[in-house]
């Protein structure tokens, strides 16, 4: 019964470390292919800001890069989200498999934090033509002129240009405000990436220390098996020395049974010798 819950019990420590890899290669691969992903849409953001104040520029092309900035921004917090979920991940037992799975975490969260690094840089440049483009359409759309120095027939004229005027004018205004949301939406932006920046740094420091601990423990149960090697070396060495010393003290009793014995042979062999020696004696007599 216990050898059946023994082995139940190692079954189902395996399957749990088999699961852990596979949420670790899930998630690793996740994590791989949404900073690819990320990586591409900052590449297009580039062009597509190197557009802007230029005669490709376009209402059209600033709504295109308004929604792929908003969709990678989104991205880039949902990395960091299976970021941490792969750091969380109970590491393995095995000291291959841990240094393995540093490694990956290391690779991702550099990768990660180099095409974040990209794209708050191109943030900053998109807003910043944002704000040259705002500041250019405020000083085109001012209205100038005085109608009160003009004659009836020219201030009559003047209404009507001037109501013509206020309606671009209010469709500039509301193009202007359309504009300034976005460069208030762009910095809100930023300062997201900034607090992804923040506890990008904060989970490197943690997973650091954990890792740290489990190299602590790998060190410290290296160094048990290096002392329970030298008490295994000590052992046999005094084994070994014991055994000699056994050896050598039954090589000389058995050396001084030997001895005994033949001094006895030899003295009671002398003692006959003299017994018959004197009955011959007495019988001749």
């Amino acid at each position: 019964m216990e050898e059946r819950g023994i082995d139940r019990s190692w079954n189902y420590q395996t399957d749990s470390s088999d699961e852990r890899g596979k949420d670790f290669n899930r998630l690793s691969q996740l994590v791989s292919t949404q900073i690819s992903k990320i990586s591409q849409n900052v590449a297009t953001i580039q062009r597509m800001v190197a557009q802007l104040g230029t005669t490709q520029d376009s209402e059209h092309l600033r709504q295109n890069l308004h929604e792929i900035q908003h969709f990678t921004h989104t991205l880039s917090q949902t990395t960091m989200e299976s970021l941490k979920n792969l750091s969380s991940l109970p590491s393995p037992s095995n000291a291959s498999e841990q240094r393995q799975w540093k490694l990956q975490r290391e690779r991702l969260t550099n990768d990660f934090s180099v095409v974040l690094n990209n794209f708050q840089a191109v943030q900053r440049s998109a807003a910043q033509k944002e704000k040259v483009s705002v500041l250019r359409a405020r000083v085109d759309s001012g209205i100038g002129g005085n109608p009160f120095n003009e004659n009836a027939s020219e201030l009559n004229a003047n209404v009507v240009s001037q109501e013509k005027l206020q309606i671009e004018q209010n469709l500039d205004i509301q193009t202007i405000q359309e504009r300034e949301q976005v460069i208030r939406q762009l910095e809100s932006d930023i300062m997201d990436v900034n607090q992804i920046f923040k506890d990008l740094a904060l989970m490197v420091h943690q997973q650091g220390e954990v890792i740290d601990s489990i190299e602590a423990n790998v060190d410290n149960a290296q160094v048990h098996i290096d002392q329970g090697s030298t008490q295994i070396q000590r052992a046999a060495q005094y084994q070994s020395k014991a055994r000699r010393k056994k050896m050598l003290c039954c090589s000389v009793i058995i050396v001084l049974i030997i001895v005994i014995s033949l001094i006895i042979y030899f003295t009671t062999g002398g003692e006959k010798v003299r017994i018959k020696l004197c009955e011959s004696g007495c019988g001749v007599w």
